[in-house]
């Protein structure tokens, strides 16, 4: 049985583009032919173009790689697929259609490697005078011979593909100091603040991060793998010593010997609800708990601030490996957030005096299975009155920033109706608000608990309390007990503001957090990379 992915699937169900007789008609063999004395262009810088350089780069002559894609023009294959080790290829440039001499047209070979646009990509070869081209779907999918029965649909093919891929990189050694985080397709949240004190200490670590949008920005001397590239971020994953994640790996990884998989989660030392494994509305689908589950059994280690915080992951998890109390590394900023104070306000406009008031609600579990559906009522309340109620009580010119959960992005300016409410839902990192505000409100977010690490007011604003704790999480603290004004309408929240007593407060927040054992410190990165040194000696 030959290679079984997407090619043959499609090449099963007729998914075949409008192309000419003779492309449709030519096979490996008399491309191996006319490829022996002549140069190969590969068209179309993808998934594909990776892989034929991966498995056959060094058979043959490969001049150049032709792209329509502006992005990756000027780019060298090294950059574009860091496993290439062959210098001379590694150092080719991708080029445009017009990038190359009419000569180079009418005598070289041109092999096109995507599965989808190759017709369209046929007919840009042949107007610029091509006689020689190929189409590696084409001729991939006439080799596959396999029972009918293997393609159980379009994804179970996908996926077999993608686990089959992990299987064919393990002939690439694991690199005991490489590190690959992922943390919501970006750079953000814990794993920003490990690489940034990774990089503060120069400690000689590999650091590579997954990401969902090519143009994420990353300190210097870290790169990027794009996780929509998969045969480049199942590589990077297959060869990483540590993963460092802040959700689940996916269900087609598979772990390799020696490899260590360290989850840091996505809140902190303190959180309200329930999660995964041990929460109703998760273990009510299958799909998810199969996915946690495959998670627990590769899990080595837990980042967790408190007993508190490991006795939760132990029950929400359920992992096969350990939780380690060093404190959740994005908190360290809340310590000393001067920097941040400044950067906000600059950033978004405001005046260097003005009140912030960070907004930041989490998601009700109305999942349709690709996105959080969501009834923005329940994130809408006056916000003209709440900030004429803060400028009375706090004095000044104030703002409220709307930071959405990131699964409800799209929704943040369908909320915002004022300019002095300003959508931030969209910004990377959430952390660098919590550090910039003076003051938060949320409903049932664990977010709240952060700015009490330091002290600042904390409101809670939570109209569907009854609802909540009926359709989505069960709650593993009583909110009611916690040290923060809690009101269910938006006349008890104007109430709150108002009666404000900041004393009382702290005397509350003290006597709360006293009991928790709570390792956020502003010391959590150096815990975490010296952790990350005895795991690498």
């Amino acid at each position: 049985m030959r290679k079984i992915d997407g090619i043959a699937y499609a090449n099963l169900t007729r998914k075949i583009e409008e192309t000419s007789p003779a492309l449709r008609s030519r096979t490996w063999r008399e491309f191996r032919a006319v490829s022996k004395k002549r140069s190969v262009y590969l068209v179309g810088c993808g998934k594909k173009t990776g892989e034929f350089l991966n498995r056959h780069g060094k058979e043959y002559k490969i001049a150049g790689v032709l792209d329509n894609d502006k992005r990756k023009i000027g780019k060298t294959l090294g950059e574009l697929y860091p496993y290439e080790k062959d210098a001379q290829t590694a150092a080719l440039r991708v080029s445009a259609f017009d990038g190359l001499e009419p000569e180079a047209y009418e005598n070289s070979v041109f092999l096109i490697t995507p599965v989808q646009g190759y017709g369209s990509l046929e007919q840009q070869l042949h107007a610029c005078g091509c006689s020689d081209i190929f189409s590696g779907f084409l001729m991939e999918s006439r080799t596959v011979r396999c029972r009918i029965r293997m393609f159980l649909g379009e994804k179970g093919v996908y996926e077999w593909f993608k686990v089959w891929e992990f299987y064919r990189n393990r002939k690439y050694p694991v690199r005991k100091k490489k590190i690959l985080f992922s943390a919501f397709g970006t750079y953000c949240d814990h794993g920003k603040y490990i690489t940034e004190e990774l990089i503060r200490q120069k400690k000689e670590y590999e650091i590579v991060w997954a990401v969902t949008d090519d143009s994420v920005k990353v300190p210097q001397g870290v790169r990027t793998v794009m996780r929509g590239n998969l045969e480049s971020y199942i590589h990077e994953m297959a060869t990483a010593g540590i993963w460092i994640f802040n959700s689940p790996v996916e269900a087609f990884v598979r772990k390799r010997k020696g490899q260590i998989y360290i989850q840091t989660k996505h809140w902190t030392g303190i959180t309200l609800k329930k999660f995964y494994l041990d929460a109703a509305t998760v273990t009510k689908n299958r799909d998810r708990v199969r996915l946690w589950k495959r998670n627990a059994g590769m899990m080595d280690y837990i980042i967790t601030a408190s007993d508190f915080d490991s006795r939760s992951c132990l029950r929400g998890f359920q992992p096969k490996g350990k939780c380690v109390e060093l404190g959740s590394a994005r908190t360290d900023i809340l310590f000393d957030d001067r920097k941040y104070r400044i950067k906000i306000r600059e950033m978004l406009g405001l005046p260097s005096d003005a009140g912030i008031l960070l907004y930041a609600p989490t998601y009700r579990f109305q999942w349709s299975g690709s996105a959080y559906e969501q009834k923005l009522p329940v994130y809408d309340i006056d916000y003209a009155l709440l900030i004429e109620e803060l400028e009375k009580k706090f004095k000044g010119q104030w703002y409220i920033l709307l930071r959405l959960h990131p699964g409800l992005r799209k929704y943040g300016e369908q909320v915002c109706h004022t300019e002095r409410v300003i959508n931030v839902s969209k910004y990377p990192d959430g952390e660098e608000f919590v550090a910039a505000c003076d003051m938060l409100l949320s409903d049932y977010s664990s977010i709240m608990f952060e700015p009490a690490y330091v002290k600042k007011p904390v409101f809670l604003y939570a109209a569907d309390l009854e609802e909540y704790q009926k359709h989505d999480y069960d709650l593993l603290l009583d909110i009611r007990s916690l040290p923060f004004p809690l009101a269910e309408n938006q006349e008890e929240l104007v109430r709150a503001i108002r009666n404000f007593d900041q004393e009382a407060y702290h005397k509350r927040l003290d006597q709360f957090l006293s009991g928790w054992h709570l390792m956020e410190d502003g010391n959590s990165c150096r815990r975490i990379v010296e952790f990350l040194d005895t795991l690498t000696e």
